[in-house]
């Protein structure tokens, strides 16, 4: 995709609770962060933190782009960042900004164009003028990717974002002919966003763009077993076999794989009293909230088909 192999593609993910789905995501997103500006645009947007409210979670979305790393990294690019940066490149990157946030960026020489495209913002209902915002969001990034840098989107738990803003987000990244965007999305199954994003009716520019990431999301003790023998290659079996017998989950796993003392196992005098140490650091909290949600309590319920327990 960098190197203009194949136009853009958003790679649809769904697993089950506790295989580890979110922690994948963040080591994926360290590896394709450089923190070189030159070589890509990355931005990773978690759907637990988005907001209740239709407006307020497309106000979050807008505040992913405009503010943070992201935006840091969007000025970099855009040359903003340097006196020498020409005016050209500021009234360019200025518009660009304005048709994101939907209203004119203040400077005359951006015309009449800039002009009657917020008249005709305004003049939209509300819901519209919302979601007109983050596909705009999206159109910012994928102009990125055409003339500068590949841009990659990670967003995990989409499921708990607006399917209309999701879909209108992703499908503005993915639209521009010569766009190097990677989008990873992940969602449950059951969701509407997920059988939103998968559906096979699409046509123009984003008709073959939307792939779902098929595998297999066993956590049996095989399963378990091939994971810990790939994270932690250099275990005996002994603290192979005993770390399998004491997750679950792969999520269980990866909470144990990332702990400063898991290097030190293989070298232990006593692997097996080591990697319970190690299991009882990462999964203590995971066996308070057990205990806490078996007490008995008052029945709640939801009517939020988002809602999710991961």
């Amino acid at each position: 995709m960098a190197l203009n192999g194949c136009g853009s593609q958003c790679v649809v993910l769904s697993a089950g609770g506790g295989w580890g789905r979110s922690e994948l995501l963040e080591v994926f997103v360290s590896i394709v962060d450089t923190g070189d500006s030159s070589a890509s645009v990355v931005a990773a947007v978690g759907g637990r933190n988005a907001p209740e409210g239709f407006a307020e979670q497309a106000a979050w979305l807008e505040s992913l782009v405009h503010g943070g790393p992201v935006s840091d990294t969007v000025t970099r690019i855009l040359g903003l960042d340097r006196p020498t940066g020409g005016l050209g490149r500021l009234i360019d990157a200025v518009g660009a900004w304005g048709m994101v946030v939907g209203k004119p960026a203040g400077l005359a020489t951006l015309g009449v164009r800039l002009g009657l495209d917020y008249l005709a913002f305004k003049a939209a209902g509300k819901d519209t003028r919302v979601i007109e915002t983050v596909r705009r969001l999206g159109a910012l990034l994928a102009s990125i990717s055409v003339e500068r840098v590949p841009v990659v989107v990670v967003v995990d738990d989409a499921d708990l974002i607006d399917v209309r803003l999701i879909e209108a987000f992703l499908v503005a990244l993915l639209e521009p002919v010569g766009g190097r965007v990677l989008v990873v999305a992940a969602a449950r199954q059951s969701s509407a966003v997920y059988k939103r994003l998968i559906r096979d009716d699409r046509f123009g520019p984003t008709a073959k763009r939307f792939s779902l990431l098929d595998g297999d999301f066993g956590m049996g003790e095989q399963d378990r077993r091939a994971l810990v023998e790939e994270l932690l290659p250099a275990w005996g079996v002994e603290a192979t076999d005993r770390l399998v017998k004491r997750t679950v989950t792969f999520g269980d796993i990866y909470r144990v794989a990332v702990l400063g003392g898991a290097a030190d196992v293989a070298t232990a005098a006593d692997p097996v009293t080591k990697v319970d140490q190690l299991a009882d650091t990462a999964l203590v909290n995971l066996r308070s909230r057990l205990q806490r949600w078996s007490q008995p309590g008052p029945a709640v319920s939801s009517t939020n088909d988002n809602s999710s327990t991961r």
